[in-house]
């Protein structure tokens, strides 16, 4: 990525991610590993490692419109 090009906002929903207040905005220009992330913002790390090499994300895109944020 070229300096100064920002990255995007995407929502993120873990699975058994509504237990933790997911979805949230992952901006990631602030974080940019998805892991920390989701750690610093509650979600267990050992319910990721339970579901191992099956641990999804389902991410969509965050649109600069006032309802999405």
């Amino acid at each position: 990525m070229a300096e100064g090009e920002k990255q995007m906002k995407v929502w993120v929903d873990p699975p058994e991610g509504w237990r933790y207040g997911f979805p949230k905005i992952w901006d990631t220009d602030l974080h940019d590993n998805l892991f920390h992330w989701l750690d610093d913002r509650g979600y267990p790390p050992d319910l990721r490692h339970q579901y191992g090499e099956y641990f999804h994300v389902r991410q969509w895109s965050v649109r600069d419109e006032p309802s999405d944020l």
